[in-house]
């Protein structure tokens, strides 16, 4: 026995529609990782230019009261605080639930 022209149209049709949903699903991840990572990177950049200009500020505004820079490291918090709010600052699992 043969099988009917009209079981086997049907068979390929739901494998091509199958074929194009797996093509859209793939394209559309592809493109949210490249979209997320490029957000990503000018999120920490910006946070980055953000964070050299304050400090900037900061030091302009010692000098500006010393006129040089001896004990500028005691104006500074100390590093392990800059360490700590830098960490804070980061986006990631934690940031995204509340701790942090």
């Amino acid at each position: 026995m043969t099988r009917p022209a009209g079981r086997s149209l049907w068979t390929r049709l739901m494998g091509v529609f199958l074929g194009v949903i797996v093509v859209g699903v793939a394209v559309m991840v592809v493109s949210v990782r490249l979209s997320t990572t490029a957000q990503l990177r000018r999120r920490v950049l910006s946070d980055d230019v953000a964070q050299a200009n304050a400090l900037a500020s900061l030091l302009a505004s010692f000098y500006s009261q010393q006129g040089n820079w001896n004990d500028v490291e005691s104006f500074l918090p100390p590093r392990r605080a800059r360490r700590r709010q830098r960490r804070r600052r980061r986006p990631g699992p934690a940031g995204w639930w509340g701790r942090g």
